[in-house]
């Protein structure tokens, strides 16, 4: 599909919904998108597989805003093993926000994906997972339970000069 649109060179900022996201696929390479300043992707993730869209970011070399809003119900394994991902550097990329944060493996993993790649990283900003369909009570604990998660993963290994935002 995205070969067919002929204004990819020029875009600045291109909002994606993808949807049954699966970690034993391989997506196919995406053009690049010289221009892309701003990508906002919401996913609606069905397996652990939200890693495979760092082929997108690769494929935005001027990337400096990404925004993910990952979906609430992820059936994917939340205690396996963390994988490790080839180090490939993003110059740019200044501000990255993952929405949805749970503190499973596949959250963690992406967050240490940019933390590890993104050169001129300023700003993680963790949007916890709500689940409006529980009580107010459970929703604030399990909201309470991933903040508690995304500060025990992520402040000790942020770096010098990037500031961790938690909402």
């Amino acid at each position: 599909m995205f070969c067919q649109i002929s204004c990819l060179p020029y875009l600045l900022v291109l909002h994606l919904d993808v949807y049954r996201l699966k970690g034993d696929i391989e997506l196919l390479p995406f053009p690049k998108l010289q221009k892309l300043e701003q990508l906002t992707i919401r996913v609606v993730e069905l397996d652990d597989g939200v890693l495979a869209l760092t082929s997108l970011v690769e494929a935005c070399p001027n990337l400096q805003r990404l925004i993910m809003k990952l979906s609430c119900f992820r059936e994917g394994k939340t205690n396996r093993e963390v994988r490790q991902m080839a180090k490939k550097l993003h110059q740019r990329l200044e501000v990255v926000e993952i929405g949805e944060y749970h503190g499973g493996t596949s959250d963690f993993e992406l967050a240490m994906y940019f933390i590890q790649n993104c050169v001129a990283l300023k700003k993680l900003v963790i949007k916890p997972l709500m689940n409006f369909g529980l009580a107010t009570n459970e929703m604030m604990e399990e909201k309470n339970g991933a903040i508690y998660r995304a500060q025990q993963q992520l402040e000790p290994r942020m770096p010098d000069g990037v500031e961790l935002v938690i909402l």
